[in-house]
C-alpha cells in the first residue's frame, strides 16, 4: 500500500517475462497501440510496450480502478500527471532492457536511469564539458578506476530533478551542480539558487551494470523498491 510520505520505484526487466508482455500490451489504448507499428525496432517497440503497459497497471493498482479507465494528461511543460488523480505524482525512465518507476501521493518527484556502458572517448569528454560544472568534472576524473560509474551516477542526479521539476532542457545540466561526497547525494545548487535543501536523492542500482537516481522532496520519509520482472 502506498502511504502518505511514501515513494514506490518498480524495476521492470523486458527479457524476464513473455506474461507481463502480454499485460502490457493489453493494457494500451488505441491510440498507444497504433503508436507501436510507427517503431522500426523490435526493442524499441517492447520498450515502449513495457513502460507505457507497466504505468497504466500500477496507476490502475493505486488508484483502484480498470486499468481502461487509467487517464494521463500532461501539464504545460510535458510533465504526465494521473488525471484521475492528480496529486498522485509518478515518472519513469528506462535504458537498455530495464525500466523503472516512482509512484508518490505527496510530493514531486523524478527518476533517471542509465546503463553503464562505454562511450567513445571524444563522446565521453565532450558531454562532461557541456553538461558538469567544473566542480564534478573534478570530481569524476579523480575516480580514475571507477570513472564511468561516477559519471552516470552524477548524470543521473541531474536527470532526475530536471524531470521532477518538470523544467526538462529549458534548464540545462551545467545549471545544476551536485556533490557525491563521502557517497552522498546532494544538490548545491540549481540555477545559481543554493536554496535547495528541501531536495532528496536516493542512489540505487535496480540490476548489475545499470545505475539510477530518485530525486524527491523532504516530505517523503520512506522510498521502498520493488522488483516486478
Amino acid at each position: 500500500m502506498l502511504k502518505n510520505k511514501m515513494a514506490h520505484v518498480w524495476a521492470i526487466d523486458y527479457n524476464k517475462s513473455k506474461e507481463w508482455y502480454v499485460q502490457c500490451l493489453a493494457a494500451l489504448d488505441e491510440q498507444q497501440l497504433k503508436r507501436c507499428n510507427h517503431f522500426k525496432f523490435e526493442h524499441d517497440r517492447k520498450s515502449y510496450v513495457i513502460s507505457q503497459g507497466s504505468l497504466k497497471l500500477l496507476l490502475a493498482a493505486y488508484l483502484n480502478i480498470p486499468v481502461a479507465d487509467v487517464r494521463l494528461g500532461r501539464h504545460r511543460k510535458g510533465k504526465p500527471f494521473s488525471m484521475d488523480n492528480p496529486a498522485l505524482e509518478f515518472n519513469l525512465s528506462n535504458s537498455g532492457t530495464v525500466c523503472v518507476m516512482a509512484f508518490c501521493p505527496d510530493s514531486a518527484l523524478g527518476i533517471d536511469l542509465e546503463s553503464i556502458k562505454a562511450l567513445p572517448s571524444s563522446d565521453y569528454e565532450d558531454l562532461i564539458q557541456r553538461n558538469f560544472t567544473d566542480r564534478e568534472k573534478q570530481d569524476i576524473l579523480k575516480h580514475k578506476e571507477d570513472q564511468l560509474r561516477f559519471f552516470y551516477q552524477y548524470w543521473t542526479m541531474k536527470e532526475a530533478y530536471l524531470k521532477a521539476i518538470g523544467e526538462g532542457m529549458r534548464l540545462t545540466p551545467d545549471q545544476v551542480e551536485f556533490s557525491l561526497e563521502k557517497g552522498v547525494p546532494r544538490l548545491l545548487s540549481a540555477n545559481g539558487d543554493t536554496g535547495t535543501e528541501d531536495w532528496l536523492f536516493h542512489c540505487f542500482v535496480p540490476s548489475a551494470k545499470y545505475i539510477g537516481t530518485l530525486a524527491y522532496t523532504e516530505g517523503v520519509k520512506e522510498v521502498q523498491y520493488w522488483q516486478l520482472y
